[in-house]
């Protein structure tokens, strides 16, 4: 009788979710043309959506679907001297919000269809436990391998003067070192899980913390905040993976993104010398004032930006001009900020405009779909195998998100990442998660 209970306000709490963020959805477009702020309805049912919906494991793709729409849409807007009321009242930014709204709740439930439907796969027993030896030689190679590959970044974009004189500067003018960069991708991703995966298997933090000590001494030209904290989740991940979202392990773990996020902030200038000026680092998240001008200045599926990243193609063979774009957001920063793409730095479009632009906004959504219920399907699935390829990365995918998220459906990006997260996979699927003894 209880069993039957609990699954009976299962069902309740799922059917009012789903009708909670319909309705919200509906509010939102409805407010559009009338006096209330579509902002204000929009930040209540997020709120509502969020605390009816948090996942278990805070390194599920619902907890970054949470942080991205949490802290780009809400908290920003609220906080950051580059919002005005008058501006979230203005008709652009209405209509933006709608969307963002609608996007919202459709990549969440894609993302729980995804899920739902991961968990159905059967468990996997009797994964192979990798060597120590293996594991230690592995380790050293990739050592080598990423310290080598920071060393030809430098070199290649100016030398050690340049990068020590303004690192920042340095770090947005390296042309000429991008298979370097693709390299130090790949080998430091290796990298970061296998050091945090020698220190869970040894039980000793002797690996993670020589670990980030090299990324603190090479964090200048790695640069990205994005990419400094991917590595350390990775670091992490034999950890995370068990942690719940609500716990204080996540709220640590939340302001120690914040302290590197303003640490490289720091870097590209930000004066920390008041509260005010600390403040202002969130007018970095600009992306709803970007997607309302572009719903200001140009119409539905009026811009066709969608094949732009097969033009990256087109650079190895000398082929590609100062003036091609490999992404909407090339186009339009361009277009809005074209001090900012002299130096090729970009501002971000979210993914709202290039289904505004490309697909009349609907037509997008089956795309939008696919991506999200699959990124669900293989975080399940993931959990489900405990493997260190399937661990791996489902967590790659799930970060990666937020690039595919504040752009464009897709960028040149994945046609190097995606064969490297399929590499990955099949290389070390056999392998177990599990903390059990080293082989032999």
């Amino acid at each position: 009788m209880v069993p039957m209970i609990r699954h009976r306000n299962i069902l309740i709490k799922k059917y009012f979710s789903v009708s909670l963020a319909l309705f919200g959805v509906i509010l939102c477009w409805a407010s559009i043309n009338s006096s209330f702020s579509t902002f204000n309805v929009f930040s209540v049912f997020f709120v509502l959506i969020v605390l009816l919906n948090i996942p278990k494991c805070i390194l599920s793709p619902i907890n970054v679907l949470f942080s991205y729409y949490g802290i780009w849409f809400v908290i920003a807007p609220l906080f950051a001297s580059g919002y005005t009321q008058e501006q979230l009242l203005s008709y652009e930014y209405k209509v933006s919000i709608g969307l963002v709204m609608a996007t919202f709740v459709f990549a969440l439930y894609s993302i729980k269809l995804g899920e739902w439907l991961g968990n159905k796969v059967p468990s996997v027993q009797n994964l192979t436990i990798l060597k120590k030896s293996e594991l230690r030689y592995g380790i050293a190679t990739l050592y080598f391998l990423s310290t080598a590959m920071v060393i030809l970044i430098v070199y290649s974009s100016g030398g050690p003067a340049v990068w020590l004189d303004n690192p920042g500067d340095a770090f947005l003018n390296r042309g000429g070192s991008g298979h370097f960069v693709i390299l130090s991708h790949f080998s430091s991703i290796l990298l970061a899980f296998f050091c945090g995966y020698h220190s869970y298997k040894s039980r000793s933090l002797v690996s993670i913390i020589i670990f980030v000590f090299w990324l603190f001494l090479t964090s200048p030209v790695h640069g990205s905040k994005f990419q400094i904290i991917l590595l350390l989740i990775i670091s992490l991940l034999p950890w995370l993976r068990n942690v719940k979202t609500i716990s204080l392990t996540s709220v640590c773990l939340a302001i120690l993104f914040v302290c590197i996020f303003l640490l490289g902030m720091v870097f590209r200038g930000l004066d920390y010398s008041s509260f005010e000026r600390v403040i202002s680092v969130l007018n970095y998240f600009s992306t709803l004032h970007n997607l309302a001008i572009s719903v200001r200045d140009f119409s539905p599926g009026e811009l066709m930006t969608f094949f732009y990243p097969f033009q990256k193609f087109l650079t190895p063979f000398g082929l590609a001009d100062h003036s091609m774009y490999y992404d909407m957001n090339h186009l339009l920063t361009d277009i809005y900020y074209p001090e900012a793409w002299e130096i090729r730095a970009t501002e971000q479009w979210p993914v709202e405009t290039d289904l505004y632009l490309n697909f009349y906004y609907i037509g997008g959504l089956p795309f939008l779909f696919i991506y999200m219920s699959f990124i669900g399907y293989f975080h399940a699935f993931a959990l489900k195998i405990s493997s260190i390829g399937g661990a791996l990365v489902s967590l790659l995918m799930t970060v990666f998100m937020i690039s595919h998220l504040r752009g464009s459906l897709y960028n040149h990006t994945d046609f190097y990442m995606l064969p490297y997260f399929i590499l990955i996979y099949f290389l070390l699927r056999r392998y177990g998660m599990k903390r059990d003894c080293y082989g032999n």
